[in-house]
């Protein structure tokens, strides 16, 4: 199944929903999450997720899918490698839509590089989930 593209867009990656169980990391809380194809809403209040971890087509309304979760995951890794966060301010949708994310200067170039794939402003710039684990088991 690692091979497949998912069948659910979470729609909110961050820290607090990744779980450590023996030696696998599992990701928890799907209350805001859909199915890829699903055609609810793509913006509401209640299922908009946490903006620091937010991709950018997210606060533009654009219905979200796996690459939305690419990039939230990408904020994961960053605040991972440097201890904080790519886009620390106040105004998260500014930052997300329109702000280069920083280097990470605590990691190698390919880890680095990676990141900085996952955090592209274009959903079709960043890999997709498939490739985004297979290069994080490659890191091991």
């Amino acid at each position: 199944l690692d091979s497949l593209e998912p069948i659910v867009v979470h729609r909110d990656v961050k820290p607090a929903n990744l779980l450590r169980w023996e030696a696998d990391w599992w990701l928890a809380d799907f209350g805001v999450s859909r199915y890829v194809n699903s055609s609810t809403s793509t913006h509401t209040w209640g299922a908009f997720g946490t903006r620091e971890y937010t991709a950018p087509e997210r606060f533009l309304g654009v219905h979200d899918n796996p690459k939305s979760d690419v990039y939230s995951a990408g904020v994961v890794l960053f605040e991972m490698v440097e201890g904080v966060l790519p886009f620390p301010g106040n105004d998260f949708q500014h930052q997300h839509l329109n702000v280069a994310p920083p280097i990470p200067a605590k990691a190698d170039q390919i880890v680095s590089s990676l990141i900085a794939r996952c955090l592209a402003k274009d959903p079709h710039d960043r890999p997709t989930s498939a490739e985004l684990l297979e290069e994080l088991r490659a890191q091991k």
